[in-house]
């Protein structure tokens, strides 16, 4: 008859089991290592999946950089969905009921955006440029005059002696709450006896009015204007505005 052997094993946390048996000490070991292999084979199925998970991962972000880094995209117009299953493999779809998806947008490229510059400016001169160090060329518009106001103003200096030329610019102000007896004469006096070395002659209009007081529309050269805008020059009490001229012939002052 076989004798029991006590027999001490030493945990991790240091406390010590003892056991008893007839086995010999390979048998003991060996059924130790079953059980623990037992207890943790959920465990070692748990980290398989895991790393299959991560190596499909690290797959699919490969093929995006790839996808990004590739200036001639095949890329679809629609949107391209890249899926993961539920057995951790990886497909391509459009159905919009996945919840874990990752939209991939067409990435335009410097060919695309040029030809679209292209055939928004039809009427363009192109010009290459050395020292840009992208493959755009940059557009130069044409110079034309403006369509939807239908005119051009000139610029080029005449002698005014000898040839044609427009004529000066004036300012037209309205001045008013003057006296009822005021004059266009004493405009025009005032007018000359404060503005020294004046060239061109003041026109000077009386206006309808219905109160007690008067008012008159003055025009004058454009070279005083400041001065006339300026109320230390005008008496006290003395209304200046600008005048506008309406279409029936009769002007307003604003």
């Amino acid at each position: 008859m076989a004798q029991n052997k006590a027999y001490n094993f030493r945990n991790k946390d240091n406390t010590v089991m003892s056991v008893q048996s007839s086995n010999s000490v390979d048998d003991l070991k060996k059924f130790i290592e079953e059980k623990i292999l037992n207890s943790t084979m959920e465990l070692r199925q748990e980290i398989s999946d895991l790393k299959l998970k991560v190596d499909n991962l690290a797959a699919t972000n490969k093929m995006l950089l790839d996808i990004l880094k590739c200036n001639n995209s095949t890329v679809v117009e629609e949107s391209v969905r890249v899926i993961s299953d539920s057995n951790g493999t990886i497909s391509q779809s459009l159905d919009s009921s996945s919840s874990d998806e990752i939209i991939i947008s067409r990435i335009p490229t410097e060919s695309s955006i040029q030809q679209k510059r292209l055939r928004g400016n039809n009427n363009t001169q192109t010009s290459a440029d050395s020292n840009q160090k992208s493959n755009l060329i940059p557009t130069k518009r044409d110079k034309k005059t403006s369509e939807s106001t239908g005119h051009i103003m000139g610029t080029r200096s005449v002698d005014v002696t000898t040839e044609f030329s427009a004529s000066p610019r004036k300012i037209w102000i309205y001045v008013g709450r003057c006296k009822s007896s005021t004059t266009e004469d004493d405009i025009r006096r005032y007018l000359n006896s404060k503005i020294s070395n004046s060239v061109e002659e003041f026109e000077v209009e009386k206006l309808n009015s219905k109160g007690r007081n008067c008012s008159f529309k003055v025009g004058a050269d454009m070279a005083v204007k400041e001065l006339l805008y300026d109320p230390d020059f005008w008496p006290s009490g003395i209304l200046v505005k600008r005048y506008f001229f309406l279409r029936n012939n009769h002007g307003r002052e604003l």
